[in-house]
């Protein structure tokens, strides 16, 4: 016959506590902590407008200004904009925003490639057409520049002619 004391409700509902307070305090500091080779990062999101108006469908890209962190493992933040021209930044996961810093912005208007019709089922279609001439394709003759820093949710519009 076992104890009855050790079955017993208040010693499960105690031992659920416990672990549920351990696994929030775990929970809690892995939100804290930064993946090993990842730099800290934080949301930051901004508007694109073209001539006026919100500029839908462009790739914006913070390039790290300081020339000696520019390399294939400094992240490059990107985001698309939307609509309304309003874009979130990316560097690890979805929307997940920026690490703080100096930055150089490249600005694409050219749409995403098309891949559910193929490689050759609409040879007719036109051609993509980029509205902004690739006059803001390099980081370093753009013009756009941005200032991150940790209380940074928000990056002045960029109001391209």
């Amino acid at each position: 016959m076992s104890d009855p004391t050790f079955h017993s409700r208040g010693f499960r509902s105690r031992g659920s506590k416990l672990l549920l307070a351990t696994i929030s305090v775990l929970s809690l500091s892995a939100c804290d902590s930064t993946p090993e080779g990842r730099v800290a990062v934080h949301p930051v999101s901004g508007q694109v407008q073209f001539q006026g108006k919100p500029l839908s469908g462009a790739v914006v890209t913070f390039y790290p200004a300081d020339e000696g962190q520019v390399g294939k493992d400094v992240p490059r933040p990107t985001g698309r904009t939307n609509a309304e021209g309003k874009y979130e930044l990316t560097t690890y996961a979805l929307a997940d925003g920026a690490p703080t810093g100096s930055y150089l912005v490249a600005i694409s208007s050219l749409p995403p490639p098309k891949t559910e019709t193929g490689l050759f089922n609409n040879l007719k279609a036109p051609l993509p057409v980029d509205i902004l001439k690739g006059k803001y394709l390099d980081p370093q003759k753009s013009g756009l520049k941005a200032e991150l820093k940790e209380d940074t949710s928000q990056v002045p519009p960029f109001d391209l002619k």
